[in-house]
C-alpha cells in the first residue's frame, strides 16, 4: 500500500508545482543538484520540448527553487532549508508513493482548465 503524502508536500505542490513536467524537472535538479542543466538538456531528460522545459525552469528560478547561471543553464538551489526539506520530503514521497504524488499535480493542474488551455499557448518574447 503506498505511504500517505505528508501535508508539507501536498501544500508544496499547491503552491510551487502547475505541471506534470514542472514536477519533473524539478525532481530532475533535485536529484543531480551538482549538475547545471540547459533547457535543451534537461527537456530531452523529462521527455519534452526546450521551449517549454526553459519556461518551467524559468519558474522555479522564479520561485527560488532554481538558480540560472552561465549559458541559461539551470542548477537546483532553494532559496532556504525549509525549501529544501520539503523538496527532499516531494522526492520521497515521489519513490514511495509517485502515482498519488501525480495524480495529485494532475489534480490541480486541471482544477481550472481554462488556465491550462490558455497556458499551452504562452509565447516567450525574445
Amino acid at each position: 500500500m503506498p505511504e500517505a503524502i505528508p501535508e508539507d508536500v501536498l501544500r508544496f505542490i499547491a503552491r510551487y508545482i502547475d505541471s506534470a513536467e514542472q514536477l519533473d524537472l524539478l525532481l530532475l535538479l533535485h536529484r543531480d543538484a551538482e549538475r547545471a542543466w540547459s533547457p535543451a538538456a534537461a527537456a530531452e531528460a523529462v521527455y519534452s520540448v526546450p521551449a517549454s522545459s526553459e519556461r518551467r525552469l524559468q519558474a522555479l528560478a522564479e520561485q527560488g527553487l532554481a538558480a540560472r547561471g552561465a549559458g541559461g543553464a539551470y542548477a537546483y538551489a532553494p532559496r532556504d532549508p525549509g525549501l529544501a526539506e520539503t523538496v527532499d520530503a516531494l522526492a520521497q514521497a515521489y519513490r514511495s508513493n509517485r502515482a498519488g504524488v501525480i495524480t495529485t499535480v494532475l489534480e490541480r493542474q486541471t482544477a481550472d482548465p481554462v488556465r491550462s488551455f490558455a497556458d499551452a499557448f504562452k509565447l516567450k518574447r525574445t
